[in-house]
């Protein structure tokens, strides 16, 4: 073996034992549990959706339902002599 050679090796040895070695480094720690990956509520055929509305703002038809931004319940309502239907509170 050469000086160099010998250095190289030398140098990934003491390189190894610093940063616990390649082998240790690519397996799993068995005491530590995997976490669930982080999800989002993405709606799904059984969640019923409601539009985001804004008080006051006009709305298509009378008896639809939506919530604000701040979670109030709002209904699609007329009043009488009003020509349009607005998003009202529930």
């Amino acid at each position: 073996m050469t000086r160099s050679t010998r250095l190289a090796a030398a140098t990934l040895a003491a390189f190894g034992s610093l940063v616990g070695g390649c082998s240790h480094a690519a397996t799993p720690d068995p005491t530590r549990t995997p976490q669930p990956a982080e999800t989002t509520n993405v709606p799904t055929p059984e969640t019923p959706t409601v539009p985001i509305v804004r008080p006051g703002a006009f709305c298509n038809k009378e008896g639809e339902r939506g919530v604000t931004a701040s979670g109030t319940a709002m209904r699609c309502s007329a009043k009488p002599g009003e020509s349009r239907p607005r998003w009202r509170a529930a």
